[in-house]
This record gives structure tokens, sequence and C-alpha cells, in this order.
């Protein structure tokens, strides 16, 4: 296991960071705050004081995910809003896929107090970009939620059960994807466009198939809110 946080006193921080190692070592499924303790060699008393359920708990793992993030600086005047929200989608994937099961844990929580002045920020960033309020937030959910949907079938693809070959991990990897390819295509053989697409049905280019979706999104977005624009008042006499 990774090595636990220094020092005797626990506070949230610390408690959200052995949280995410402990992620990354177990999954969601098996991690509670019996089994954090147990790792950190603490009682459950010790967690409840900070967190009074697995769910606050994963709360918190889903905000310091975000935290650590490397996001885009919101756009000025003249930037187009469709490519900065295409980077915060790439940045929100990055940092899903960051930590195991990272979309699951993200997926359902809602924004903490802490989190509303940068929410707000994004918002009004989109509003003078052409964007009503209502369209901004629309639009922040949308790409949040394509992300989360696309991280989700990601990391299950990932965290399916291993094969029982004995072979190297590098050489039975490769063996299963020969294997599954050609099944794949002869699966395919009556079906010359799904042939033809066999590498995105395969999934070998995930960050491409990935951008593909979320440029046309945000490109729809961006064009949507342009079409309901508000006009601007008339100037007075």
């Amino acid at each position: 296991m990774a090595a636990r946080p220094e020092g005797d006193r626990l506070d949230r921080d610390k408690i959200v960071k052995a949280a995410l190692q402990l992620l990354d070592e177990v999954g969601l499924d098996k991690l509670s705050t019996r089994t954090l303790a147990d790792w950190l060699g603490v009682k459950s008393p010790a967690l409840y004081w900070h967190f009074k359920s697995k769910s606050a708990l994963v709360d918190a793992m889903a905000e310091a995910m975000l935290r650590d993030a490397c996001w885009p600086d919101p756009p000025v005047p003249g930037d187009d809003a469709a490519v900065w929200l295409a980077d915060r989608g790439r940045a929100f994937r990055r940092a899903l896929l960051a930590h195991r099961d990272g979309a699951r844990v993200h997926a359902g929580t809602r924004p903490s107090p802490a989190q509303l002045s940068t929410i707000n920020t994004q918002v009004a960033a989109l509003t003078a970009a052409g964007f009503t309020p209502t369209d901004a937030a629309r639009a922040t959910l949308a790409v949040s939620r394509y992300t989360i949907g696309w991280v989700l079938e990601e990391q299950a693809r990932a965290e399916r059960p291993p094969t029982t070959d004995t072979a190297k991990p590098a050489r039975r990897a490769a063996r299963a994807d020969t294997a599954r390819t050609a099944s794949t295509a002869d699966d395919l053989e009556d079906f010359p466009d799904l042939a033809a697409a066999l590498d995105v049905l395969e999934q070998r280019d995930p960050d491409t198939d990935f951008d593909f979706g979320l440029t046309a999104l945000t490109a729809g977005l961006s064009a949507a809110a342009q079409a309901t624009k508000r006009p601007s008042p008339e100037k007075l006499p």
C-alpha cells in the first residue's frame, strides 16, 4: 500500500489525501470509512469527527480531485467560448482519469459552498461571451455530464475482471487485444461500414474519440447561445 500520511494528528485534508490513495488501490466499492480508518491505524470515530458518512467523504474526495486539476483560464472578450468549454472538458477528463473510479466518485455530487465562486466565474465568463446566465449554466453542466459519462465507460472497461491466462501481463494483453480484434472483424464481415470504423469500436484512440464528441458538443452549445443572444439595448437618441 501507499505510504500513510505523516503525523499523528488527522485533519480533513490528510484524511481526503489518504482516501484518494486508498481509492487508487482498492476502488470505490471497497472504500469505506472503516477500511480507511483501519488503513490509517485509527478508530472509526476519529474519522466521523470530520466525515459523518461515506457520501460526505466521497464529496470531499471529488472536490479535491477538481482542486488539483489544471484548468484553463476563463475566456476574455474575443476568445472562442467553444474552445474554452472544450479545454475545460479535457481538463476535467484528465482529473477524473487521474484516480481509479474517478468518474464514479464525482457522479451525483453537488457543488460545495467553497466551489460556488469558481462556478460563478465560469458562468460570468460565458455570459460575457454571449450566453444567457441560464444557458451558460446549462453549457457547463452539459460538458461536465458528457465527460463523466465518457470516463465512466473508459474506467469500467479498465476494471473488467482479468483473464485467467498465465502469460506475462504485456503478452497477455496483446494476445487478448489481437483475439478480440479478430473476433470483431469476423463479426463485421457483413457490415463494411462498421468494419471501416473498427478502430473506434475497439477504442484504440480514446483521446481522439472523446475530442470528436466534445468539440461537436461545445460548437453546438456556442452556436445555440449566439442564436438566442440577447439583443443589445437600443441607444437613446
